[in-house]
């Protein structure tokens, strides 16, 4: 059994062995033909009929353009032949044939001018419209008797009783309002004229300092028309809304000034927003504005821009911006979270309307745009064209500068044709100067020094014997057949001349 095995390990490598000499053969061939026809040829046609030069060139480092073969000043690698075309369109341009405009997929699309409208995102929360809030204070000390509105939350209307308190100092006041009235009955016979304005003075006196206190007409005309003194008196809401706050409890005892209740108006509510400080060019006051909330899932609200912050905030870096909403029926309830957008017209300060592209068509690096111009005599030439871009919305950019209206601009393929002249080591949108990295592939050693190379070197002589004999010994080591050596030599004679590129010790090799 073990006699077989070798003899079928023996079959594979003489048979690994006879492919690899037919392959050398036929490459030898193939080499000796192209060479032969690429040094009788040194211009050639390309897909479009264009005269084409033959130029030497590093498959590491395309940025070389050597006239003659050699090897590259960076690496040492042998240079390959580059085909170009003698009408290659200048150091800026490159020119496609109608079949590598196809297989890029080439689109061109006319540069043009229109209004562009702006999308701003926000996002906020429903509030209280601080303008129609009212606070329930006490205008005169004394206790709270009685509380009309015991929780918060319930809506009042305006000239609903809130609270009723008890103040011996309005029961004074009250005191003097009913002796002034009395005072100036016995005073009205009196012919001096001063007695009896003097006696008026002090009824209206008494009258003012009720109503500041808090006391209405009505009460005071009833206090007047009875006689009888009130020992509490009744406070009234100022307006219609909801009570969001109670300070105070039945049996308090307040100062003049003290909170009571707070009362807000829902009738109308406000939207407070977050605008990006990118987006405070793009907002105004009076600007229209529409939102949604997670409460009424696909319904739209409409508000106005009534008020925008003139600070930033410096940890969010964002401005506030209020929207005032119609909230007639209710629905609206402060606090609840809502999406907003609001849309502005983009102008320019010449023209008015911008000049826009494609948002596919610049090729952005982050510090430059770069964009691809079709030459409108040459369609097959294209130039890489540097512009200054504005804003972006949806999926247009905004040009500032470096195009003009109705130039022919790449919006797909650009990158294709980048990747093209980069190939042929023209400035590009990696490189605005052309070539390539300034630190290439070095191959080890030897990138420093183009005079070395790999198949002619006294040190890769020295490596291919100790590569064999490590070789030789791994095979003794798994036992081969002696009567193989001789093929394993040749082998490995074979691969160390194939990997250093010397045609002729392949084929002494390989026995021919």
């Amino acid at each position: 059994m073990k006699q077989t095995g070798r003899a079928h390990s023996a079959i594979r490598v003489l048979a690994l062995i006879a492919a690899i000499g037919l392959t050398v053969s036929l490459s030898a061939c193939s080499s000796s033909d192209n060479d032969t026809q690429s040094k009788s040829n040194t211009t050639m046609l390309a897909d479009n009929g264009a005269e084409q030069a033959t130029v030497w060139t590093c498959s590491m480092h395309p940025q070389i353009r050597m006239p003659e073969a050699g090897a590259c000043p960076i690496c040492g690698m042998d240079l390959i032949p580059a085909t170009v075309s003698v009408d290659d369109g200048g150091e800026r341009s490159i020119v496609l044939g109608e079949n590598a405009r196809r297989l890029a997929s080439v689109q061109v699309t006319p540069v043009e001018r229109h209004v562009v409208t702006r999308e701003v995102r926000m996002v906020g929360l429903v509030e209280y419209d601080e303008t129609k809030q009212r606070n329930i204070n006490a205008w005169f000390p004394g206790r709270i008797e009685k509380l009309f509105v015991n929780f918060t939350g319930v809506t009042v209307k305006k000239g609903e009783p809130m609270t009723e308190i008890y103040s011996p100092e309005l029961i004074s006041a009250q005191e003097e309002l009913l002796q002034a009235l009395v005072s100036r009955d016995e005073l009205r016979a009196s012919r001096l004229a001063v007695v009896r304005e003097s006696a008026e003075t002090t009824i209206a006196a008494a009258r003012d300092k009720l109503r500041l206190w808090g006391i209405t007409k009505k009460q005071i005309a009833k206090l007047e028309k009875t006689g009888v003194i009130r020992e509490s008196i009744t406070i009234y809401s100022p307006l219609e809304g909801v009570v969001i706050t109670r300070n105070r409890t039945e049996g308090d005892y307040v100062k003049s000034g003290t909170r009571i209740f707070t009362l807000a108006d829902l009738s109308t509510v406000w939207l407070s927003l977050d605008a990006y400080e990118s987006d405070l060019n793009h907002l105004r006051l009076k600007q229209e504005v529409t939102f949604t909330t997670n409460t009424y899932p696909g319904e739209t609200f409409v508000g106005q821009i009534t008020f925008i912050d003139p600070t930033l905030n410096p940890k969010s870096r964002t401005v506030r911006a209020r929207v005032e909403v119609n909230n007639e029926n209710g629905r609206l309830k402060p606090g609840m979270f809502a999406h907003a957008i609001a849309y502005s017209d983009i102008e320019t300060a010449e023209s008015g309307i911008p000049l826009v592209i494609p948002a596919s068509a610049p090729l952005i690096t982050g510090k430059r745009a770069l964009v691809y111009v079709q030459d409108a005599n040459k369609p097959s030439s294209f130039s890489g064209r540097e512009v200054v871009l504005g804003a972006r919305s949806a999926n247009m950019y905004i040009v500032k500068e470096g195009l003009e209206e109705g130039e022919l601009i790449v919006t797909k393929g650009a990158f294709k044709i980048d990747a093209a002249m980069q190939i042929q080591a023209k400035p590009s949108m990696m490189y605005a100067s052309g070539g390539g990295p300034k630190s290439g592939h070095d191959h080890g050693s030897m990138g420093s020094n183009s005079s070395m190379k790999m198949s002619d070197s006294t040190a890769s002589r020295k490596s291919n014997k100790a590569s064999k004999k490590t070789s030789m010994k791994s095979m003794k080591s798994m036992k081969a057949p002696k009567d193989l050596s001789p093929a394993f030599e040749n082998y490995f004679d074979l691969q160390e001349a194939l990997r250093s590129d010397d045609f002729e010790a392949a084929q002494s090799s390989n026995g021919s």
